[in-house]
C-alpha cells in the first residue's frame, strides 16, 4: 500500500473510531460489551473478576433503558474510555485454549 493511501486509512480510521466512542459512550457501554456472547466470549466472561462482570451487565441494562427511552447519558456520566479492552486478555486466553484442545483432539 502506497504511504498516501496509508496515512488517509489512518485518518479515516481515527475519524471512524471517534465516531463509535461518541455513540458508546451516549448510553454508557464500552466496545466489548458488544461482543456477541460465543463460546470463547463466555469462556472469558466467567475468567474477569466478579465486579467487572456486574459493571458490564449494568451497563448493557442501562443502555438497554436509554434506549427504550430514547435518551443518552449526561457527559459527566459517560465512561472515560469507551474503547478500552477489559476482556481482550481473557479472550485470547480462551481462544489459545480451544485451539490447543482442538489440536490434542485431532490425534
Amino acid at each position: 500500500m502506497s504511504a498516501l493511501a496509508n496515512s488517509a486509512f489512518k485518518a479515516v480510521s481515527k475519524v471512524y473510531k471517534g465516531i463509535v466512542a461518541s455513540r458508546l459512550g451516549a448510553v454508557g457501554l464500552k466496545y466489548e460489551d458488544l461482543m456477541i456472547e460465543v463460546d470463547d466470549v463466555e469462556k472469558s466472561l466467567k475468567r474477569i473478576d466478579h465486579e467487572t462482570l456486574v459493571a458490564r451487565e449494568q451497563r448493557i441494562k442501562r443502555a438497554f433503558d436509554l434506549s427504550v427511552k430514547r435518551k443518552t447519558l449526561p457527559v459527566e456520566n459517560q465512561p472515560a474510555d469507551p474503547l478500552d479492552h477489559y476482556l481482550a486478555k481473557e479472550l485470547e486466553l480462551a481462544q489459545k485454549d480451544r485451539e490447543e484442545r482442538a489440536i490434542l483432539n485431532s490425534y
